[in-house]
């Protein structure tokens, strides 16, 4: 991968690789019907299999899936699994059988360390998978297919989904508007180098994404967008009960496209013309300047996109730090805040936030506005 490198070191791709071996060593995906190989003893799923019941130990993520599709509503379900284990088995194990469907079942099994017998999705038996490891490799090889020269900025595994982050620093351009006002701008310059974000989920938590992610070299904030981000849906055809047929032709679609994504993200995103066309987006955007309060505007992003209020006030202190009063100083400080994030979807989250925010400021504003008032 002569192509593809790091901007300090390979260990975290490598070290992401070497989980993904490990993982697909142990998956072991059944199709069960719900009525005759599916129950729960003691919060534990119970699977029939032609080899004797197998016992494993569901994630938190497998029992919202459970909840959701057995209709059981959220708050019932989990204070039965936090404090009641024989209730909840009597409740799923009743919708279980009156479901009578066939699902998908994807689990660790016979794992070693903390793996163990682990079952981590609850999914349809038409979804189509599109697992973590083959899709890094794809990506690592498409992209050395390229023959343009990348660096790896970020390979993580959360719970529930993958992402592999990359720039191209042979391509940038200066954001001068867009960071006039930016102290740290103002010391080191203004160049913005074009990049973007790859995610999956191989247990149904979200599609197979890429999204366009410039990095502004001044402080490697990320400049993300959800406008032209390239998706592929986890539909797949049916899968035969009691066993798992990954129907060839269906994931060869599925690795195709993907390909072909990853070659259209390198064309486009990677270029000095979509990269002035996310810069000026982020320009119009974020070049008013703020008029509410700002402490009232970020308690109403922290409410409108679950910001906890210790993060709120790191904002605010990035905030004043930056010391750009206009909108894209507030998404300065969201995305400075995203380097002190340990948890991988938490800082994905919190980058796409801060797009969203920039595109719905005018309401967030008002509502900033209100509570102002309402305080007077």
């Amino acid at each position: 991968m002569n192509n593809v490198k790091s901007l300090n070191n390979m260990d975290q791709l490598q070290g992401l690789l070497a989980t993904l071996e490990h993982q697909e060593s142990m998956k072991y995906d059944v199709v069960a019907n719900s009525q005759q190989h599916l129950s729960f003893v003691n919060g534990q799923l119970i699977i029939a299999t032609e080899a004797g019941p197998i016992t494993f130990i569901p994630t938190n993520h497998f029992h919202s899936q459970v909840q959701e599709k057995l209709g059981i509503s959220a708050g019932y379900y989990n204070k039965m699994l936090q404090q009641a284990a024989g209730l909840l088995d009597t409740n799923a194990n009743h919708w279980l059988k009156a479901e009578g469907k066939n699902f998908l079942v994807r689990t660790f099994k016979d794992a070693a360390d903390q793996y163990k017998n682990q079952a981590r999705a609850f999914l349809s038996d038409r979804y189509g998978i599109i697992d973590n490891y083959q899709v890094l490799i794809e990506a690592l090889e498409s992209i050395k297919k390229t023959g343009i020269e990348i660096d790896i900025v970020n390979a993580e595994l959360s719970d529930t989904r993958m992402y592999l982050k990359v720039v191209c620093p042979g391509v940038e351009v200066k954001a001068t508007e867009l960071l006039k006002n930016y102290s740290v701008a103002r010391k080191v310059g203004d160049g913005v180098i074009s990049g973007f974000t790859l995610q999956n989920s191989e247990i149904g938590a979200g599609s197979f994404k890429i999204s366009p992610r410039a990095v502004v070299l001044a402080c490697t904030n990320g400049l993300i967008s959800t406008s032209d981000a390239l998706k592929n849906v986890h539909l797949g055809a049916k899968m035969d009960e009691l066993g798992f047929n990954k129907n060839g032709d269906v994931m060869k679609a599925n690795l195709q496209l993907i390909r072909e994504q990853i070659k259209h993200a390198v064309k486009v995103f990677l270029s000095k013309e979509y990269l002035n066309k996310l810069i000026g987006v982020y320009t119009t955007l974020g070049n008013p300047k703020i008029e509410a309060p700002i402490d009232k505007t970020i308690e109403v992003i922290g409410k409108t996109y679950n910001i906890t209020e210790e993060r709120r006030a790191n904002i605010l202190k990035y905030f004043v730090e930056g010391a750009d009063t206009r909108r894209i100083g507030l998404a300065s400080a969201m995305t400075r805040e995203v380097q002190d994030l340990k948890d991988a979807d938490l800082k994905h989250e919190t980058e796409i936030a801060s797009f969203e925010m920039l595109k719905d400021f005018n309401k967030i504003e008002a509502a900033a506005m209100k509570i102002k008032r309402s305080k007077n």
